[in-house]
């Protein structure tokens, strides 16, 4: 925490969510992972994510996640 008292974070992830597919992207390569275009998976030191994520009915995004942070994230 800063001195403010606002969080200092070890990473922002910032997306849309009528295009998930763009921030699961930008996550993989920023963190080390694999996106396959369904399966989000992070392991490292301080991160683990695993996030299977699909369109039903051409409308609407369904994500089922399991996220581990040893750090401060901001979603």
């Amino acid at each position: 925490m800063t001195k403010n008292g606002s969080m200092d974070y070890q990473y922002i992830i910032e997306g849309n969510e009528l295009a998930q597919e763009v921030a699961y992207e930008k996550v993989a390569k920023d963190l080390k992972g694999e996106w396959d275009g369904e399966h989000l998976r992070v392991e490292n030191s301080w991160a683990d994510i695993d996030i299977h994520s699909f369109t039903f009915l051409d409308e609407m995004y369904i994500s089922i996640s399991t996220l581990h942070f040893q750090k401060p994230v901001l979603f």
